[in-house]
C-alpha cells in the first residue's frame, strides 16, 4: 500500500499480521464481520486500507470477554501451539467448560 504516504492506514496484509490471521480472514471480516462487528475499510482506487484506529478497536473486539456460561482460566502453556501463536503476550485464556462439571478456581476438574 505504498500509494498512501502517511501511516494512517494499514494494508490488508499488514492488518493480517497485526491480527495474526490470514489476509483471506481479514477480507472476510471486512465483508461479513465477526460476532456482529465488521472490520471497517476504505477503498483507494483498487486498494483497501484499514484505518489504524479501527484496526486496534477490532483487535480489542477479538479478545473481548463474552458471556460463555461456565468458564475456566487456563495457562497459555496448556493450549495447542496454533492457538498460542495468535494470543501474543497473553499469559492466561478463558475457556468455556461444560456446565455439568465442577471446576476448581484454577480450571481443573474438582
Amino acid at each position: 500500500m505504498k500509494e498512501l504516504v502517511d501511516d494512517t492506514y494499514a494494508s490488508v496484509d499488514e492488518a493480517a499480521r497485526v491480527l495474526r490471521v490470514s489476509p483471506k480472514t481479514v477480507y472476510r471480516w471486512i465483508s461479513r464481520g465477526l460476532r456482529g462487528r465488521k472490520l471497517s475499510a476504505v477503498r483507494f482506487g483498487g486498494t483497501l486500507g484499514i484505518h489504524r484506529r479501527s484496526l486496534e478497536q477490532f483487535k480489542k473486539h477479538l479478545i473481548e470477554p463474552r458471556d460463555l456460561g461456565s468458564c475456566a482460566v487456563l495457562p497459555v502453556e496448556q493450549l495447542p501451539n496454533e492457538l498460542v501463536n495468535r494470543l501474543g503476550d497473553a499469559k492466561e485464556v478463558v475457556m468455556p467448560v461444560k456446565t455439568s462439571r465442577c471446576c476448581s478456581p484454577d480450571g481443573r476438574p474438582a
